[in-house]
């Protein structure tokens, strides 16, 4: 039940044959891509999200239910990430928007680096606070296991 536009050729044939095998799968079908369709859709041609009813039988699992009403519930922060790339344009790639702190990764790396050329327990000590900044503790365990 992808997305259409991230479909390829062997998904879409795919979709085919488990359509035809299973018919009832269609109206989940239909109600997914009316979803999917409302992202590309501008703001002001949006529809209610209501339609997402739908999916949820009486018999339907808790999450399920629980996902749509959420949905519905917080229809306008849904479709938020558009009116901020459409404000920010720069902000619009994906490659704009950092999650990871590369700062916290660049650190580790060069602590990684640097691990091999820790011959004594003072160097190391010296080493790794200098790196992070703040004063180390080495435990009396590791101080056993080094020497």
């Amino acid at each position: 039940m992808k997305n259409p536009v991230n479909m390829t050729p062997l998904d879409r044939k795919n979709l085919r044959k488990y359509l035809k095998a299973f018919p009832w799968l269609r109206n989940y079908r239909k109600i997914l891509v009316k979803f999917y369709y409302q992202f590309r859709l501008p703001s002001s041609m949006r529809v209610s999200l209501s339609f997402l009813k739908g999916l949820v039988a009486v018999d339907s699992h808790p999450w399920l239910k629980s996902a749509v009403k959420t949905l519905i519930a917080n229809e306008e922060n849904v479709f938020h990430f558009q009116v901020v790339s459409e404000l920010f344009p720069r902000a619009k790639s994906s490659k704009a928007i950092k999650v990871v702190n590369e700062s916290c990764n660049k650190q580790i790396n060069k602590l990684f680096r640097t691990q091999c050329g820790m011959r004594t327990i003072k160097n190391a000590r010296m080493r790794i606070s200098g790196l992070l900044g703040c004063p180390i503790i080495i435990s009396p365990s590791i101080l056993n296991n080094y020497k």
